[in-house]
């Protein structure tokens, strides 16, 4: 027996009996059979928690083919792997572990920008992939809350309700919105 063999072999037996020690409920799988037959996920389960074949699966689990990293890596979440464990299993898999990814720090474009300081009579946030709020006009500032007075280390915090303000721009812009609002109903018109 070759050294990737053994390594594939050991790479199943590794799955298999991480498989054994999670039940359905801990993955949040319902749990429909009072009586199953294996302990722990059927291969089923674990194929379906990690978007691949069950064929798949079980050429892994039986040495037959590589896993890529990316498979690994839903392998990993799949069965719920801590970080030594998750690096014992790219090890037996003969891969280099996955580095965590640094998150990117998102910038507003000089564009949108402009772009939210020619709307002055609306309020307008620009929000950012993982829902935190990278820039604002005033109006949203005047609406929400005062944005400048977050820490810029949290920016993902969420919007409070919404306060009363004073600001002239906000108190200028509800009027606006009023007036729209009460000659459409003076015209017999809907919002």
């Amino acid at each position: 027996m070759d050294q990737g063999s053994r390594h594939a072999n050991q790479l199943g037996e590794f799955l298999k009996a991480r498989r054994a020690q999670l039940t359905p409920a801990e993955v949040g799988l319902p749990v429909a059979d009072s009586r199953r037959r294996v302990t722990g996920l059927r291969r089923e389960e674990v194929a379906q928690l990690a978007s691949i074949s069950v064929d798949y699966l079980s050429r892994l689990e039986r040495g037959r083919v590589p896993a890529s990293p990316t498979v690994l890596a839903t392998l990993a979440q799949a069965l719920r792997l801590g970080d030594d464990q998750r690096a014992y299993m790219y090890r037996l898999a003969g891969k280099a572990p996955a580095t965590k990814r640094r998150p990117t720090v998102q910038k507003v474009r000089p564009a949108m920008r402009r772009l939210l300081d020619q709307l002055t009579e609306t309020p307008a946030l620009v929000i950012g992939k993982c829902l935190d709020i990278l820039a604002w006009n005033p109006m949203a500032s005047a609406l929400y809350t005062d944005f400048e007075a977050y820490p810029a280390a949290a920016p993902e915090l969420p919007l409070p309700p919404l306060q009363r303000s004073h600001d002239a721009g906000a108190a200028r812009g509800l009027e606006r919105s009023r007036e729209h609002l009460d000659g459409l109903a003076s015209n017999g018109s809907r919002p």
